[in-house]
């Protein structure tokens, strides 16, 4: 029988609780558990309200406690536990509630999609395969859905394929599950081998050369489909990508310019963007313009020489893009985490894999102004901890042709230029030094004019504050000049037209001005450097600009005083709390394998201050008029890929 005191502090809570009245609740669920230390229920109850509340750590707690005391309701308090490990990123203590779960026979779809989530999480794919592959599961659409992810990541493209297959003769098909499915019938297409049989093995076998032609021409019909819907602008550019790499370069261009058209008519921030790869991408298919176009006499071709599948770290393709070569591929799973690009045998260029995923990808640019000095014909090898990936059908290289080449690549080198990992040329040391007085000096005109005009103080930002701060110069190799003003707006779109007024005073003070990728705002050309410039706004208590930040308005303003290259700039007011919020506790200790993280709230909100299509042609529009008036305004040059430092 219950103490009488601890009956009415529960009943209390009760009715508390069932009035959203967390806090009171919680005061009162905790007053009959300190009455009454094991029993159950009043645990229980306290856990539901302090998760409510926002004490997820206090929930926790006491569902344990609920648990220890031997609630009746043992699944749901495991459930809700397993949640708080979730809210508070304790993977491993949620992997263990959920397996007992498993073991309890728990088994419904959103248990099921959750822990095989976990599992992929925690590199575990073959457990979370099997896992959905039970009876149980096996029928639900949307587990066997998540399946043939879990399929495609692990490299088994033909058994995916068969259950897209599968959920398109159902009733739920939507333009979504078309595109997954088409795009799984190109991997299966363009990659030579796959996993099959056993998930657990894990071990890649070469698929059947009919399979491929097969796997061709569902891809084609599916991703047809997908582009029958005009809102689907993805789709065309697909279906051109098929086109292509069957040598059906007409339908391919065709499939390029319907791209096209539909990113224009989108009219978001990334249709410029992605006009331009596309338009190139049907110029290069037909050859239009190639005579005054270097990039379109650019052809990849396999090397004579052929990898066995158990001699491979990897796979990879190596193709021509409107900003140069772009090399894309996966490695096996366990390999070492670094992929490098070889020139003629040299080892040029190295690039981290993804820290996540069982078959791990990357990407290697080798921009144009680095291609424009190779030589006629390049051998180009990718490896992995020494060891080959196969390129394309097996091959162990791929032989760029490149008639228009200067032959400069070798003498580059030889004279300390490098080529970092954007893809860019770096200049050596010695020139270095050059760079930074010339870059902060054109810092320094901006900086004045701002202050001048607006007001406002132009400081140092991210790697480029880093270097500052921390070395006292700029970090070697970082060809971004990243500077921040502190923006007017209190929200996205706010802050986005101040912006663009910003950007409109430049152009009439004779600043050249353009657009960040995906027409993030803004960077200026003063003086032959390019200056990236991060307008930081604040909106719902946090700090924006390129990335979300738990800083405030003090952290920033007013600006310090320091000196780079000799001379003056400013940097944030509190440096140390932003370098420390940016790159974390340790960011005095250098790291090359640093890459920013942005979920999709975040990117959802950046992505409300960056200028759609119709804005960034209304600027240039006024640009234009303006210079029409007068000559010495600058000139609005929008969105193109960076030629990095001169050579």
């Amino acid at each position: 029988m219950k103490n009488p005191m601890t009956w009415c502090l529960l009943r209390a809570g009760g009715l508390l609780h069932r009035a959203g009245r967390w806090r009171l609740a919680g005061r009162a669920y905790a007053g009959a558990l300190h009455r009454s230390p094991s029993d159950p229920v009043a645990a229980f109850r306290l856990g539901v309200v302090l998760h409510h509340a926002g004490d997820i750590a206090g929930a926790r707690d006491a569902y344990s406690a609920a648990l220890a005391a031997g609630t009746a309701d043992r699944r749901s308090c495991l459930r809700r536990r397993a949640r708080t490990h979730q809210l508070l990123g304790d993977r491993d203590a949620r992997l263990a509630d959920m397996e007992t779960l498993l073991e309890d026979g728990v088994g419904d779809a959103e248990f099921l999609k959750g822990l095989a989530d976990l599992y992929a999480q925690l590199d575990r794919v073959p457990e979370a395969i099997a896992l959905l592959e039970r009876p149980a599961a096996i029928e639900d659409p949307a587990l066997k859905r998540r399946l043939a992810e879990l399929k495609c990541s692990l490299g088994a493209w033909p058994e995916a394929l068969l259950l897209y297959e599968a959920l398109l003769e159902g009733p739920d098909v939507d333009g979504a599950l078309l595109y997954d499915a088409a795009l799984t019938a190109e991997r299966i297409h363009t990659v030579p081998f796959h996993v099959d049989g056993d998930p657990e093995g894990a071990v890649f076998t070469a698929t059947d050369p009919a399979a491929r032609r097969e796997a061709f021409d569902t891809g084609v019909e599916l991703m047809r489909r997908v582009a029958e819907d005009p809102e689907r602008v993805w789709g065309p550019y697909r279906l051109g990508r098929f086109f292509e790499a069957a040598g059906r370069g007409e339908e391919a261009a065709a499939a390029y310019q319907s791209a096209c058209d539909r990113a224009e008519a989108a009219d978001r921030s990334w249709s410029e963007h992605r006009m331009a790869l596309w338009g190139f991408r049907r110029d290069y298919v037909s050859r239009t313009g190639e005579e005054a176009d270097d990039r379109l006499a650019l052809t990849v071709r396999p090397g004579p020489g052929r990898v066995a599948l158990a001699d491979i770290a990897g796979h990879c393709t190596v193709g021509v893009s409107n900003f140069g070569l772009a090399v894309a591929g996966f490695t096996f799973h366990g390999r070492e985490r670094t992929v490098t690009l070889h020139v003629d045998g040299e080892p040029i260029v190295s690039a981290a894999v993804k820290s996540s995923g069982w078959r791990p990808e990357f990407q290697i640019a080798f921009k144009h102004p680095v291609v424009q000095t190779l030589g006629p014909t390049t051998v180009l090898t990718v490896t992995c901890g020494g060891v080959p990936l196969a390129m394309g059908d097996m091959a162990d290289s791929v032989l760029l042709d490149n008639p228009r080449g200067t032959g400069e690549f070798a003498r580059l080198r030889a004279e300390g230029q490098t080529v970092n990992k954007k893809g860019h040329w770096s200049p050596p040391a010695h020139a270095t030094t050059d760079y930074e007085a010339g870059v902060v000096k054109a810092y320094g005109r901006f900086r004045d004019f701002l202050e001048s005009e607006f007001g406002r103080e132009a400081f140092l930002i991210y790697g480029t504050l880093l270097g500052c701060h921390r070395n006292g110069a700029l970090i070697p190799g970082d060809d971004d000049f990243d500077i921040a003003l502190v923006s007017r707006g209190d929200g996205p779109e706010e802050a986005k037209a101040d912006s663009i007024a910003i950007m409109k005073s430049c152009l009439a003070h004779g600043f050249d001005v353009g657009v960040g990728f995906e027409g993030r705002p803004f960077n200026l050309r003063i003086d032959g450097y390019v200056i990236d410039v991060n307008p930081v706004w604040f909106h719902r208590g946090r700090a924006w600009a390129f990335n979300t930040h738990d800083l405030r308005p003090e952290h920033f303003a007013p600006a310090r005083r320091a000196v780079l290259a000799g001379s003056e700039v400013y940097v944030p007011a509190d440096p140390d709390a932003f370098l420390a919020e940016n790159y974390g506790p340790d960011w005095r200790r250098p790291r090359s394998d640093f890459k920013y993280y942005r979920s999709k709230e975040t990117l959802h909100t950046v992505r409300r201050t960056q200028l759609v299509l119709s804005e960034v042609r209304a600027i240039r529009a006024y640009a234009e008029a303006l210079r029409r008036e007068s000559p010495s305004a600058g000139t609005f040059y929008g969105w193109v890929e960076r030629p990095g430092r001169a050579v």
